[in-house]
């Protein structure tokens, strides 16, 4: 350590502790002087490793850390075991059974508004998912005035909704709040589709409320999760006969 201000500067101090070992003479510690090998106090250099050569224990660029575990691919299939049978039903009553799954096997994260903290959770450890309309209304349509900050008003509306998603565990545990996550199924013929969980939604120009598909529910075959039963009212949805299968919903914002 060096203060500063101080006039015993670093050679200074280097070379009265070696005299005051014995270790060196202020002869062969003396800037610019080399040092024999093998004097007293003077350790012995360590050997040179050839050109080129690997020193015992290194290891080549590139190498992982004992231990080390490749992270997941982002884009990699849903693992096996995290799809679950099951039905969900949308706010028009249409109903479409197959295998459902999260983006990617990602777990499914809830703000529950009692405990005012999220929660994650895998669906094959819940029974269902029920989404109430708690909010609606329709607003003003409008845009921003080319070239200047005007509101311009078009004299249409669009709808506006808030949803209140309750989720169910295998005990009976409800979690209540808000909840916004894509959800996939995929039926018995192959066919794939995506539907989403709002925390709010937004329509287009000129629609209504009743305009606005949504999930209404989601409910997973106790036998399917693994579940030691299925709790009162868990019966699973039939599948609509009006619909050809699972079918994008509108677009929500």
């Amino acid at each position: 350590m060096r203060h500063r201000g101080s006039a015993f500067t670093l050679p200074t101090a280097a070379l009265a502790a070696a005299c005051l070992l014995g270790a060196a003479s202020p002869d062969n510690v003396r800037p610019g002087k080399p040092v024999a090998p093998g004097a007293p106090g003077v350790s012995a250099a360590p050997a040179a490793t050839p050109s080129g050569a690997k020193s015992p224990g290194a290891k080549p660029p590139g190498a992982k850390p004992s231990g080390y575990q490749r992270p997941p691919k982002v884009f990699e299939k849903v693992a096996p075991g995290q799809a679950v049978e099951g039905a969900i039903t949308r706010g028009d009553g249409s109903v479409a059974s197959g295998e459902i799954s999260t983006k990617y096997g990602q777990p499914l994260v809830i703000f529950d508004r009692a405990k005012k903290r999220f929660i994650d959770f895998q669906l094959p450890e819940i029974s269902r998912i029920d989404v109430a309309v708690e909010e609606e209304h329709e607003e003003p349509f409008w845009y921003w005035k080319e070239g200047g900050g005007v509101k311009v008003y078009t004299g249409k509306t669009y709808p506006w909704r808030k949803y209140l998603t309750t989720v169910t565990l295998h005990d009976g545990t409800k979690l209540e709040g808000d909840l916004s996550a894509p959800i996939h199924i995929k039926d018995a013929d192959g066919q794939e589709a995506q539907l989403i969980l709002y925390k709010h939604q937004k329509g287009d120009e000129g629609q209504k409320p009743t305009d606005l598909s949504y999930v209404k529910s989601i409910v997973l075959a106790p036998q399917a999760a693994g579940a030691p039963g299925s709790a009162a009212g868990d019966q699973m949805p039939q599948p609509s006969t009006a619909s050809d299968g699972p079918t994008m919903p509108d677009s929500g914002r």
